[in-house]
């Protein structure tokens, strides 16, 4: 018997046993970041209106023929929900996710992993309350700076300079609502 939240069951007389693949935790994908053959998928999100859809389920990386899964729960400092954007800085091997609802996750190579989430330097949402912090797009450019974008923020960019400081800017005639962000050939 298949089901969509706990794989195949098998039954035996009265008793059944889950039989679960390997994959990721969850069908759906809000982002995904691909390089080198290390693939990375975002579970969260928002939906047309921009409420968010509510998910737990982080994020799954598939590498070496293997998914590993970071979850709510499942992983030290991932408490967020609805992780909506992903990025690996390729020189360092951090990850950064960002979150609809949580601020950013970052996690280092070696495993260590930060929240900048409550009590940060990124704006409280004004559709959420002061403490949700709603990021919806993540890059770095040519000078290994991380751009993030905030959706219904006072400030609707903030970069991360190589050295670790932070600055965040608001963009006039945006009102509270960011976008997705590129950094062309210029830098």
């Amino acid at each position: 018997l298949a089901t969509p939240k706990h794989g195949l069951k098998r039954r035996s007389g009265t008793r059944t046993a889950s039989i679960i693949p390997d994959g990721p935790s969850n069908p759906n994908a809000y982002d995904i970041y691909a390089h080198n053959r290390n693939l990375y998928i975002a579970h969260g999100g928002y939906n047309n209106s921009y409420f968010a859809a509510n998910s737990v389920d982080g994020f799954s990386n598939f590498n070496n023929g293997k998914w590993k899964l970071y979850t709510t729960g499942s992983y030290p400092a991932l408490d967020g929900r609805d992780y909506s954007s992903l990025l690996i800085d390729e020189s360092t091997g951090t990850l950064y996710a960002g979150s609809y609802l949580n601020g950013l996750f970052i996690m280092n190579k070696d495993g260590s992993s930060e929240k900048i989430d409550q009590g940060s330097l990124f704006d409280g949402s004004v559709a959420y309350g002061a403490d949700y912090h709603q990021l919806i797009g993540l890059t770095l450019d040519k000078h290994s700076n991380l751009w993030a974008v905030m959706m219904f923020s006072k400030h609707q960019l903030c970069v991360k300079a190589k050295d670790g400081t932070w600055t965040k800017y608001r963009v006039p005639g945006l009102s509270f609502a960011g976008g997705q962000v590129a950094v062309d050939d210029s830098g």
